[in-house]
């Protein structure tokens, strides 16, 4: 069988979707739900495969905030660090990286002192051991440290938009069709400045588990559902076609695939549902899947 054309090094299209009229925000004044400790939650859109098939990559434009522009409120009894990773993206076939932004809070005893760090990461699941990340997510200076997101990174990376936001450009892909446990797969950014993809991180593998995602996966501690979070999610979902070498975006016309939205319920049972403590802190939209695009919205309290 042939071999997929590499993708081609240029963003995809403008948006074409018109999410901005789901945006609402919390009213800081009135509970909302809680969660529990090191509550994992993960909200978004899912692609699982029957079998292996002709889809080699993925595309994605990520929602990201820079440093100083964005702050997670922790509850109150915090007293380790709370991630969020929104957006995180990974394409379905065994592939091994995935990448997306993290946004880890710090307590600290003074509350004003608290801040939200933003980092750019790569998590492979080739790696030994079972999956580990191979940059990130604390940001840093070194090879293997997560990239900081600042007005820096904004700059060279973050030009595309969704809902007229910052966002950068990610694929991850392999070159190979079928796809082996000798497959290489890489995982690149698009840098506006130079006009070039940039390779993060590559390795060579199939991962155990087949499934693809783009998603909002929250690591939080035992409270209320973090506050202050502004609207976060990825637009313009395609993956790569191998034997056409182009790349198709995510429909619910794709035979060779599953696709599903995770709108909360058993599998989201804390932030995304109401409790005694008050009405769903987050919701998932848009309500009817499009599933080339998705955010994750804070409600406001009635």
């Amino acid at each position: 069988m042939p071999k997929a054309a590499a993708p081609v090094p240029a963003p995809a299209g403008a948006s074409k979707s018109d999410i901005s009229r789901f945006r609402t925000w919390r009213l800081w004044n009135k509970p909302l739900s809680s969660t529990v400790n090191q509550d994992h939650e993960d909200a978004g859109v899912m692609m699982i495969p029957a079998s292996q098939n002709i889809y080699s990559g993925i595309y994605a434009k990520h929602l990201v905030y820079a440093e100083k522009t964005i702050s997670l409120r922790l509850p109150a009894s915090a007293t380790s660090q709370q991630v969020l990773y929104a957006a995180t993206t990974r394409p379905p076939n065994g592939s091994c990286l995935e990448v997306g932004t993290a946004y880890i809070t710090q307590p600290s005893a003074d509350p004003n002192a608290v801040k939200t760090t933003p980092a750019l990461y790569v998590y492979d699941f080739c790696a030994p051991g079972g999956g580990n990340f191979v940059r990130g997510p604390i940001p840093g200076p070194s090879a293997t440290d997560g990239i900081l997101i600042d007005q820096s990174f904004v700059g060279k990376y973050a030009q595309a938009k969704v809902q007229n936001l910052p966002a950068y450009e990610i694929e991850i892909f392999t070159k190979d069709y079928p796809i082996t446990a000798n497959s290489t797969w890489y995982a690149t950014i698009f840098n506006h400045q130079t006009g070039k993809w940039e390779t993060l991180f590559s390795d060579r593998g199939m991962a155990d588990d087949n499934r693809g995602w783009s998603i909002f996966e929250t690591y939080y501690q035992s409270g209320q559902c973090s506050e202050g979070l502004p609207i976060l999610g990825a637009d313009q979902i395609s993956l790569l076609n191998a034997l056409s070498g182009r790349w198709e975006l995510l429909n619910s016309s794709m035979p060779l695939l599953t696709l599903s939205v995770d709108q909360g319920g058993t599998q989201n049972n804390n932030c995304f549902v109401a409790d005694p403590t008050g009405p769903a802190s987050y919701k998932l939209l848009p309500d009817s899947p499009d599933y080339y695009m998705w955010s994750v919205n804070t409600l406001s309290a009635p």
